[in-house]
């Protein structure tokens, strides 16, 4: 079979080192020999000649270099087009099927629904990167809603499997976030309030809000707790409430005036559907709601 130098280079270079070498050795040999050497053994001098001739050759243009033990590892070349970076990207709106379907979830999720932005980790990232200004109005958001959870009467504290550790990470219901918000005074939520099927505000007139409106709980609670507080203070300037038995210690009440609210409550309940009763209007939340409005009266 005769040399085929195509794919030569395949060859490892050692071996072909020890082909070069021998075959100047084999040409040594039969050029102080005066004998006849056979067909098939000149066919093998002849290829390994070839293969010293090539060796040499490529050695000294420096195309053929052995290895070495300390040389670094060859690393790849930089991607010429490298995968854009996923902050880079402005942050989604709201899917507000599923955010209105899930009924509530953690509070700086909550948050960044307030802000119509999608309530994702990668969205939350994007929108610090992309828009610094709305990024700092959500942690403003986030740190009034810690100072309120647990107090505010729209932020009870919840047990649910979803919460975190953090106060941040605590699970809140949409609803009830909303009617936060809108107390708190927050501007920009017709998207939240479309998103989560509640009409905005300021879409309701006087004749519309009702026990039947599309409105948020929470936002209900505080106007019939309203129409109670209206019903007592009314009662007491006609006489036929006692006014001084509100009052502890030359102070009003709250937890007086509460429980007077959710007798009132109970009895328009009566009155339009005689039986009913309605849930969430006990002493206590009706306390809780006096609380807030007195401390929001102090943070005009």
């Amino acid at each position: 079979m005769g040399w085929n130098p195509v794919g030569f280079h395949l060859i490892d270079l050692g071996l072909l080192k020890r082909a070069a070498v021998r075959a100047e050795s084999e040409l040594a040999t039969q050029a102080a020999s005066t004998q006849k050497v056979p067909a098939t053994s000149q066919i093998a001098t002849n290829q390994l000649a070839s293969a010293a001739a090539i060796y040499f050759s490529q050695t000294n243009r420096g195309h053929l270099q052995m290895p070495s033990k300390n040389a670094e590892p060859t690393r790849p070349e930089p991607d010429e087009h490298p995968r854009e970076n996923i902050n880079q990207q402005a942050p989604s709106l709201p899917d507000w099927r599923h955010w209105r379907e899930s009924g509530g979830q953690r509070m700086w999720q909550a948050v960044l629904l307030s802000l119509n932005v999608n309530a994702t980790a990668k969205d939350r990232d994007s929108l610090k990167v992309n828009d610094p200004a709305k990024y700092a109005e959500y942690e403003r958001r986030c740190k009034v809603a810690i100072a309120r959870y647990g107090v505010h009467e729209q932020l009870p504290a919840i047990a649910h499997p979803m919460s975190g550790r953090m106060i941040r990470e605590r699970y809140v219901l949409f609803d009830r976030f909303l009617a936060f918000a809108r107390d708190v005074g927050w501007d920009g939520l017709e998207a939240f309030e479309r998103g989560l099927g509640f009409a905005p505000v300021a879409a309701l007139s006087d004749s519309t809000v009702g026990m039947s409106t599309e409105i948020t709980k929470g936002w209900r609670y505080d106007r019939v707790r309203m129409g109670a507080l209206l019903k007592l203070l009314e009662d007491v300037a006609r006489g036929t409430a006692d006014g001084k038995a509100l009052l502890h210690g030359g102070q009003i009440s709250l937890i007086r005036v509460g429980q007077e609210m959710a007798n009132i409550i109970d009895e328009a309940a009566k009155a339009a559907a005689p039986g009913k009763r309605l849930a969430g209007y006990g002493a206590d939340g009706n306390r809780k709601s006096l609380t807030a409005a007195r401390d929001a009266l102090k943070d005009v």
